[in-house]
């Protein structure tokens, strides 16, 4: 598993990179709180990790899926970190 993501791993627009990073904030929250509620938000859009992180979504999906919340919250930063690394990302830096 890479610790760095690369902009060029992504298939990404701007409308994706926004719900996204909303989707990153409230998962990395209920993590953070080990709140089972995690798990719904996952199941929702799960999706769309996989179709814009489709290298990444594997691991992330492990993770989620046996509840392994810390691993789950490094990955989700790690996305995070690459959305605000994107120029056409409304939350690049």
């Amino acid at each position: 598993c890479s610790s760095d993501l690369e902009p060029s791993d992504v298939n990404i627009n701007e409308e994706d990179c926004h719900q996204l990073w909303e989707i990153c904030q409230q998962l990395k929250e209920t993590l953070a709180d080990n709140d089972a509620e995690a798990l719904d938000i996952w199941r929702k859009h799960h999706a769309l990790f996989q179709r814009c992180f489709p290298d990444q979504y594997p691991p992330l999906k492990t993770a989620m899926n046996s509840v392994d919340f810390e691993h789950a919250l490094t990955l989700l930063q790690q996305v995070q970190d690459t959305l605000q690394s994107l120029k056409d990302c409304p939350h690049s830096v």
